[in-house]
């Protein structure tokens, strides 16, 4: 829709619930994905290289892709 600095707010609620309740798992690697793709949109590519870094490592920590 559009509203991008909405759906990082809801994308990083989400990533505190995720860590609170499974910890840094591969659904929180998906939503750091989700978070650097709207950094991207809103322009802010330091953040959005913070959340790609972070989803990769959580990668390499699981042993998959990244």
């Amino acid at each position: 829709m559009g509203d991008y600095e909405k759906a990082l707010s809801y994308y990083e609620k989400a990533l505190e619930k995720v860590k609170k309740h499974y910890g840094e798992n591969d659904g929180y690697a998906v939503l750091c994905e989700n978070c650097a793709a709207v950094c991207g949109k809103l322009g802010d590519e330091k953040k959005q290289k913070q959340y790609q870094e972070k989803a990769a490592q959580i990668y390499r920590t699981l042993g998959m892709k990244g």
